[in-house]
């Protein structure tokens, strides 16, 4: 179960990852990078078995 929730996690960050590729305001970037921040922290709790 949590390799999927982990694979989906990861999918999401990507989809965050191109966005940042492609924003124009400084906003949006910083908006990008955060989700992307929090994308890796939960999914280093998940493997840490913290969740």
């Amino acid at each position: 179960m949590s390799d999927k929730f982990i694979e989906y996690l990861e999918s999401r960050k990507q989809t965050f990852a191109t966005l940042l590729s492609s924003v124009k305001s400084d906003d949006d970037k910083k908006t990008c990078e955060i989700a992307i921040k929090i994308f890796d922290s939960i999914i280093q709790d998940i493997r840490e078995g913290k969740v």
